[in-house]
């Protein structure tokens, strides 16, 4: 958690103030959920190095992952079982969605 990391970082870093706002930083760059935990998609969104990650490959197959129907399009309510939730609020969801539907026919392509 955020709490938890604050509080040993502080110890290593010997500045309370200093090591709080590394951490308000990073979890304001990495906590996509606002959370205040990392999930295990957050670490590793962080870990892996981009340039090899984002692959046309890579991204057909994450893509087709979510996209559970087949039909070629996502839905909010395919981003939202795979993206985080109930953890993040349906509102949020669709003001997120909305920005990518650029075309607003309600799917994602």
């Amino acid at each position: 958690t955020k709490s938890e990391l604050s509080k040993k970082y502080a110890k290593i870093r010997n500045d309370p103030v200093a090591s709080k706002n590394e951490i308000n930083w990073l979890f304001k760059a990495i906590d996509v959920d606002g959370s205040n935990e990392l999930t295990y998609s957050e670490f590793l969104m962080v870990c892996i190095e981009k340039s090899k990650l984002l692959t046309r490959k890579n991204i057909t197959a994450a893509f087709q992952l979510i996209d559970i129907d087949g039909s070629g399009y996502l839905v909010t309510e395919e981003l939202s079982l795979h993206l985080g939730g109930n953890r993040v609020p349906k509102d949020e969801w669709d003001k997120h969605f909305a920005e990518l539907d650029n075309n607003k026919d309600k799917q994602i392509s």
